[in-house]
């Protein structure tokens, strides 16, 4: 599947969450509020921002930077989407700080993916999720850039694309819609087929070599469970 391809994959699938979800959808009004007065319109911008890396003259180092930023914020949208539409399952573990619980569109990535890995992944999706999704969120953290950190490269990059429409799909895929309303896009089939398994990212050695940049800069609390 060819990178354009893969782009467009995404904004099709944010804009159609947009579309049905904007308003609220049809859930629980538990879920509805807080879908009514999240930004998904923002979310569809986001992906419209991903075809200006496909060309070589805006692959500078400052570009993949900003990339990884806009790909972190499109992964902590697409997660934080799912948990409200599921937020009355979501509440019977909320996240809690300073004594309260945190709706699911206040949580921080980190805690995000926390809860994930605690109470929504299987097993093997968390094999499968968990090194993509620390990956990006260790990579988008350097928008700060004052400090040195690994950025990666454009092939991680582009890799760490193909992933997130595979993840995208996958949410997607779990969300009730009403039996009359067509809930799919079009062309869903057709990404379903063009789009293969993930089989993970990245490699065991790489991996470690994320978390180890992790801790040198001070953001392991992305990568380990049970930090504020």
């Amino acid at each position: 599947m060819q990178l354009s391809e893969t782009i467009d994959g995404i904004i099709l699938f944010h804009s159609h969450i947009e579309e049905f979800w904007g308003n609220g959808g049809w859930g629980p009004e538990e879920s509805a509020e807080i879908l009514r007065n999240s930004r998904l319109d923002r979310l569809t911008q986001m992906a419209h921002l991903l075809p200006r890396w496909l060309k070589g003259e805006m692959r500078g180092e400052p570009d993949l930077i900003l990339a990884w930023t806009v790909l972190g914020s499109l992964t902590e949208g697409a997660l934080k989407w799912f948990l409200s539409v599921h937020a009355m399952d979501y509440s019977r573990n909320p996240v809690r700080a300073n004594k309260k619980d945190q709706p699911p569109d206040e949580l921080f990535l980190g805690k995000t993916l926390n809860f994930y890995e605690d109470y929504v992944w299987t097993v093997n999706q968390k094999v499968l999720w968990k090194p993509l999704l620390d990956l990006i969120c260790c990579r988008r953290n350097s928008i700060h850039t004052f400090q040195d950190c690994d950025i990666g490269n454009w092939a991680e990059w582009e890799k760490a694309v193909k992933g997130y429409l595979c993840l995208l799909l996958k949410l997607e895929l779990q969300v009730p819609y009403p039996p009359e309303y067509y809930s799919y896009p079009a062309n869903v089939n057709l990404l379903q087929e063009k789009v293969t398994e993930w089989k993970g990212w990245p490699e065991e050695a790489a991996y470690a070599a994320v978390v180890a940049e992790a801790r040198k800069n001070g953001i392991a609390w992305l990568l380990e469970k049970g930090q504020e």
